[in-house]
């Protein structure tokens, strides 16, 4: 019993982190697929709940101030930097963090 509990933990964890991967690469997809548009907005609003405690700690950070790269690849990168919210990355990291804490907690628990 113990172990579905785990599983299921676990598999929660891993759709938080679909989810905020999908959050992360949604602003570079041009056009959503006529099926997924109504999904959108409510993706939208569950990542939000799930990147809130976490904007505090990124939102002092703009990657927009990149100043120079070798080879010239300041332009190329500037016009993705505005799509990325560096809050989805800080959120996708710390979650994976308590999953992985949570996880490991509850099979010291429950171990045979």
């Amino acid at each position: 019993m113990a172990g579905l509990l785990i599983r299921l933990i676990g598999i929660g964890f891993a759709l938080i982190e679909a989810a905020l991967l999908i959050r992360l690469i949604l602003p570079f997809i041009d056009t959503v697929p006529r099926a997924l548009r109504p999904l959108r907005r409510l993706l939208l609003d569950v990542t939000d709940m799930l990147m809130a405690p976490f904007k505090v700690v990124a939102q002092p950070f703009d990657l927009a101030t990149i100043v120079e790269l070798p080879g010239g690849m300041e332009g190329f990168l500037r016009a993705y930097t505005d799509r990325i919210d560096p809050v989805v990355i800080v959120a996708m990291i710390a979650w994976g963090l308590i999953g992985m804490v949570t996880l490991l907690g509850l099979r010291l628990l429950f171990r045979d």
